[in-house]
């Protein structure tokens, strides 16, 4: 049967190569008669396209068939008279032009086209060529379309289709039952958590497991056919390595059990623990080796850890500044380290090994020997100072510290004793106790002076005042002529003295204040005030002595700043000795400007172009009684008390002040201030 049918396939195959053959001939001599105008009207004869066995068919612009072939007429079994002035796509029963159409290809592209289509309704495939026909003046007038029915091929293809398909699902299913017998193979290799190679006699891997391919960082497909030995064993071990597999191969199975390190991609070195066997084929012939190993790295680094901990411990231990005492449960001291030799004024280490801290006679009864006791039977940590006589008659001062060391169970069986030799630090102690009851009294005497001194200044300054008072009256009296007339001198000097009095008692109220400030008491007396209200009312009763001097005063001070809770007096004095130094220090026709804004806080700040000063004066100048030098002093008055004032007053009202100033270019005061929410 099959050979029937592959006999049938062979000469549909055959027929349909003749029928394309045929085809390729007439579509070249098509394409040659429709190169040149002057052969259409042979083309389209009957003799001409009756003689072709593929349907041809001459339509207009418009899919209406203007006639068909012999062959066109037989296929669809209609006469000329049936088909004349229908449309092609008609003829195949449908309404509507194809939707793949040459036809309609060759009406926009003006060209010879090609399609293949299946018309469901006929249950035909055709092969459609479809060409133009152009009148004298190369307008598209007419279209030939040639039809061949590729019914046969296509089933004959679709045959083929299907029995290839058939052909790769049967390989597709053999091919996975490989694979899954592979898969399960390979899985009972990748269960273990041991590496699994295979080698060849000469050293190549056929085999490896998944635990092989992590520990030395490739895939399966990198790894197969290499050479294990010269890739991934470093090369002082190569001999060794080598050495043992030509003895395994030979037979030699007494050493097949041996440990080396591998080398990963990353260059990365795993120590490996293999146990070796041989692979024989069925005559009893070794064919390879098959080596199962064990990552061992972490467990000898481990290992070389732990003995690296144990050397480490036992330097840190002997080398301690600390006296470090180990001994059992018993009070037998078992180990020592130089520096508890020196606290003991031991003459060596076996002599102080002989002793026991809970029956010797210089413990026993003294209060350590039931700390000691305690510490073991309660696990805890135990620690106390004492005066101690040691087993060889030293007098110290001991610091000591008992640490039980409990086994896995919680047993504790040994304990180490931290001692520290502090006679020096308790004499030092008994000195600094006397320096300190020294200090106190020295203290209270200072607390005393100052409590005089500051009882002096209230008292002078509250005395300095009427007789400052009564000056400053008279000399208004004076000034105002309310006692007679004056001649120019004397009111030139009866306003010096004015000034004068008025320069003092502003003195006298700043020492006052700056006694105040200096006590533990904190602003009294603050209210909510407007800070606007407050700068305004000092800028304004101030402008006279700007105006005086020549200068331009301005303002930039925000009528909406939230309230403050402060003493209306202090703040109001701060603002005037600024302002005035502003004055004092910026020459006439210079410039002074008070700007007040919210930033979060409420930022103050007071800015002249006056003869500024440099950064070092600029840090210092709120130290009390500062001034820059003896010719600042000269040419400008002054204690250099009030930005000192001004600094205890802004910070005893919760705020800041700095100053950026600059030689010859000015100074800017920054005051902040905290709000109310």
């Amino acid at each position: 049967m099959e050979k029937d049918d592959e006999k049938s396939k062979n000469q549909l195959l055959q027929e349909i190569k003749e029928l394309r053959n045929q085809n390729s001939d007439l579509q070249k001599r098509l394409t040659e008669f429709h190169s040149n105008d002057n052969q259409v009207s042979t083309l389209i004869s009957d003799d001409i396209i009756d003689f072709i066995p593929d349907i041809l068919g001459i339509q207009d612009t418009n899919h209406n068939i203007i006639k068909y072939n012999k062959a066109g007429y037989s296929f669809f079994n209609l006469k000329p008279e049936e088909v004349a002035g229908k449309k092609c796509y008609e003829i195949i029963g449908r309404n509507k032009p194809c939707k793949i159409c040459a036809t309609s290809k060759v009406y926009k592209s003006k060209k010879p086209e090609h399609v293949v289509k299946y018309i469901e309704e006929m249950d035909i495939w055709f092969d459609v060529r479809a060409y133009p026909i152009f009148d004298n003046n190369g307008n598209l007038t007419n279209v030939m379309e040639h039809l061949r029915d590729i019914t046969q091929e296509k089933k004959l293809e679709n045959k083929i289709k299907d029995q290839r398909n058939n052909l790769e699902k049967i390989v597709y299913e053999r091919t996975k039952q490989l694979e899954i017998e592979r898969d399960k193979a390979q899985k009972y290799l990748d269960i273990s958590g041991a590496i699994i190679i295979v080698l060849d006699n000469n050293q190549r891997i056929e085999l490896i497991n998944n635990k092989g391919c992590e520990v030395l960082g490739y895939d399966k497909t990198e790894l197969i056919g290499k050479n294990m030995y010269e890739n991934f064993v470093p090369r002082e071990y190569m001999d060794k390595v080598n050495n043992i597999s030509n003895n395994l191969i030979q037979g030699h199975e007494d050493n097949n059990n041996f440990i080396n390190p591998i080398i990963g991609k990353n260059g990365e070195e795993r120590i490996i623990s293999w146990y070796n066997s041989v692979l024989k084929d069925d005559n009893g012939s070794i064919i390879g080796t098959l080596s199962s190993g064990i990552d061992v790295t972490e467990l000898i680094n481990l290992k070389n850890s732990l003995q690296e901990s144990k050397n480490q411990y036992k330097q840190l231990f002997e080398e301690s500044p600390v006296g470090l005492l180990k001994c059992k449960s018993n009070g037998k001291i078992v180990d020592v380290n130089k520096r508890i030799l020196e606290i003991l004024n031991s003459p060596s280490k076996e002599e102080t090994l002989k002793f026991n801290l809970l029956e010797s006679p210089h413990i026993k009864n003294s209060g350590f020997d039931e700390e000691l006791r305690k510490a073991f039977s309660n696990n805890r940590i135990v620690k106390n100072e004492r005066k101690y006589i040691s087993f060889w008659g030293r007098k110290r001062w001991i610091y000591y510290k008992i640490v039980p060391l409990g086994d896995e169970e919680g047993n504790v069986n040994e304990s180490i004793i931290a001692l520290d030799d502090i006679t020096q630090r308790k004499e030092t102690e008994t000195q600094l106790l006397k320096y300190y009851d020294d200090l106190q009294k020295a203290n209270r005497e200072l607390k005393s002076l100052s409590e005089m001194k500051n009882r002096f200044i209230s008292n002078v300054s509250h005395e300095l005042r009427t007789p400052i008072t009564n000056i400053k009256g008279y000399s208004n009296l004076l000034n105002n002529k309310k006692l007679g007339e004056l001649n120019d001198k004397q009111s030139k000097a009866v306003s010096v003295i004015s000034q004068s009095c008025e320069r003092l008692r502003w003195l006298i109220d700043t020492l006052i204040h700056i006694n105040i400030l200096e006590s533990d008491n904190g602003i009294q007396h603050t209210q909510k005030i407007s800070l606007s209200s407050l700068l305004n009312n000092v800028v304004s009763e101030n402008s006279v002595y700007f105006f005086d001097k020549g200068l331009n005063l301005t303002t930039n001070i925000d009528s909406n700043l939230p309230l403050v809770d402060a003493n209306p007096e202090y703040l109001e004095q701060v603002f005037v000795h600024i302002l005035d130094n502003a004055c004092k220090f910026t020459p006439s026709g210079g410039k002074v400007d008070v700007h007040a804004f919210d930033d979060g806080n409420l930022h103050i700040i007071v800015s002249d172009n006056g003869i500024g000063i440099d950064e070092e004066s600029a840090n210092n100048i709120f130290d009390l009684f500062y001034q820059k030098d003896d010719s600042s002093k000269r040419r400008y008055s002054g204690t250099g008390a009030g930005m000192y004032f001004c600094k205890k007053i802004i910070e005893k009202h919760h705020g800041n002040i700095w100053v950026e100033s600059k030689i010859k270019e000015g100074t800017d005061v920054h005051i902040i201030l905290p709000k109310i929410s």
